[in-house]
């Protein structure tokens, strides 16, 4: 970078400019499949949400069932 700075005022600034470019690039590659990853699991979170709401549903009828039949036979 230095030799850059020293060969031309405004050919410093812009190395430095292309170099975290590429820096960013670099670490946006990286990160690319990471945040699939969350996207996907954010998906499977909706599915399971909506699936622990039915069940829950389903065990507040059956304790509701259990109860009026513990009534009945009392």
């Amino acid at each position: 970078m230095d030799a850059i700075n020293k060969a031309s005022k405004a050919a410093g600034p812009l190395a430095t400019w292309v170099k975290s470019i590429v820096e960013y690039a670099d670490i946006f590659l990286k990160i690319e499949p990471l945040r699939n990853e969350v996207k996907e699991l954010e998906a499977k979170k909706q599915v399971n949400e909506i699936e622990y709401e039915k069940i829950l549903k389903e065990v507040k009828t059956l304790q509701a069932n259990l109860d009026a039949m513990q009534a009945e036979y009392q």
